[in-house]
């Protein structure tokens, strides 16, 4: 009998809230177009007052709760905004200033380097000198690895675990 295969799964990602479960941003969201819904409906107390209060909280609503492309209006108006800002300011663009400065300012402290392994190519390392660590990206294929049966699956994670831990520090 063979043993189970294991599985890896990230629990839900935890979202703690202000009020009742919502973030600052959907409650936000949510109390700017009941304000606006009622001063709408305050200043004309009619149906032309109604036709446009209803939508008003409605798009309220969409922008605290629907999701496009993974966040909710609320959470892409800080994306969005920074984003704007840096391109008014200038703040997304970097110029070489001169010989002496050959990085952009985020990357302050870093290096990069050139590591060749024993028969392999060449790649690049990037060394932070402020905390002391180095970071490299790999390029890995794995081949027909979801054709191999439970037991030659657990043994690759395993060897790709020691592999990791090995890269590791705490």
């Amino acid at each position: 009998m063979t043993p189970p295969e294991a599985r890896y799964q990230f629990g839900p990602l935890e979202r703690r809230g202000v009020i009742a479960g919502l973030s600052g941003g959907q409650v936000l969201a949510l109390a700017v177009s009941l304000v606006v819904a009622v001063l709408v409906v305050r200043a004309r107390p009619d149906a032309v007052g109604l036709a446009v209060g209803v939508p008003v909280l409605a798009l309220g609503a969409a922008a605290a709760f629907v999701p496009v492309a993974g966040r909710t209006a609320e959470e892409w108006a800080p994306v969005l905004g920074g984003w704007v800002a840096g391109r008014w300011t200038g703040g997304r663009r970097w110029v070489v200033g001169g010989p002496a400065q050959r990085t952009p300012p985020a990357l302050a402290g870093c290096q990069l380097l050139e590591h060749r392994p024993p028969g392999g190519r060449r790649m690049g390392v990037v060394h932070d000198r402020r905390p002391g660590t180095y970071a490299a990206v790999v390029s890995v294929a794995g081949g027909g690895f979801a054709l191999l049966d439970g037991q030659d699956k657990e043994r690759r994670l395993a060897a790709w675990a020691a592999v990791l831990a090995g890269l590791a520090r705490e």
